[in-house]
């Protein structure tokens, strides 16, 4: 699915992206990166709208089911913070 399949999609069903971002709970960022086209649109999402959208299932079906489709992806390193001390020389 791409990015302009995925803003169709989010149209034809009527959901902002904050309610699809719930619905697929994935993090709003994300699914923002997703309709920018910055990244690629996961292969369940593009399933699960699909079948959304042809009224196979409904959110219902979804929220009953519980289940996480997307995993939040991180998409920079943790920077961690220098623990130790420095000398006084390098200040």
């Amino acid at each position: 699915m791409t990015a302009a399949q995925l803003r169709a999609a989010l149209t034809r069903l009527k959901l902002s992206q904050h309610a699809a971002a719930r619905l697929l709970e994935c993090d709003r960022t994300e699914l923002a990166v997703w309709v920018r086209g910055d990244a690629p649109v996961p292969t369940t999402v593009g399933i699960l709208l699909h079948l959304l959208a042809d009224g196979t299932i409904s959110s219902a079906n979804i929220a009953s089911a519980k289940i996480n489709l997307v995993k939040p992806i991180r998409s920079r390193p943790i920077r961690r913070r220098r623990m130790t001390p420095r000398s006084p020389a390098a200040y």
